[in-house]
């Protein structure tokens, strides 16, 4: 993979020397699927950069149930188990597919950030999407039904629609795999009675 040609097109990174700095400084990594990006109550050590896959962030609750928290796919968003480097990871994150990153210890970008705007200004950016994301999510789950989340899931997220399993879309709806099935089967029913209706 051509680091420098990514982190231009993914993170709109320009300045040549921090692109050759940033490039020499990070790895890519593949995983595999099911396997972990990194595990809750680990410390955040890497940035990671999404090059291609699907990963989902989870947590257990006070009843030992899996809960997913959100997805990480967009090629260029930044992989992590919290909001800050080199803290505990509140969540865990897991390769739902076969999945490459762009890895970057943690010393060397808080470096980077220190010595160059333009890298600071990215990260930046990245955290206000990231938080703006949360929100809509959080107004979502909480402000909608039940169709209405699954409706609101496939506007948003059309590219998982078909490749993350139900049980962790149903999750991440805070509803059942039950809900979720019976969900499915009214819009089905929705769209073939107005099919008929035409």
């Amino acid at each position: 993979m051509d680091k420098n040609k990514f982190l231009q097109q993914a993170l709109n990174m320009n300045g040549r020397e921090l692109l050759t700095k940033f490039a020499d400084a990070s790895e890519v990594r593949h995983f595999k699927k099911g396997s972990l990006l990194i595990q809750a109550d680990d410390r955040q050590k890497y940035a990671d950069m999404i090059v291609s896959g699907i990963f989902r962030g989870f947590f257990v609750d006070y009843q030992g149930k899996d809960i997913t928290d959100g997805f990480f796919y967009r090629r260029g968003d930044i992989a992590m188990g919290c909001h800050g480097f080199n803290r505990l990871a509140l969540i865990s994150i897991e390769a739902l597919t076969e999945s490459e990153v762009l890895r970057i210890p943690v010393p060397e970008i808080s470096r980077l950030l220190e010595e160059y705007h333009e890298l600071s200004m990215i990260y930046t950016n990245i955290l206000m999407k990231a938080l703006d994301e949360h929100w809509k999510i959080k107004n979502a789950i909480y402000q909608y039904n039940a169709i209405d989340r699954y409706k609101w899931f496939i506007r948003t997220y059309p590219e998982l629609l078909h490749v993350v399993p139900n049980k962790h879309i149903a999750s991440f709806l805070n509803i059942t795999p039950v809900t979720l099935s019976r969900i499915k089967a009214k819009i089905r029913d929705e769209e073939l009675s107005a099919g008929i209706d035409k």
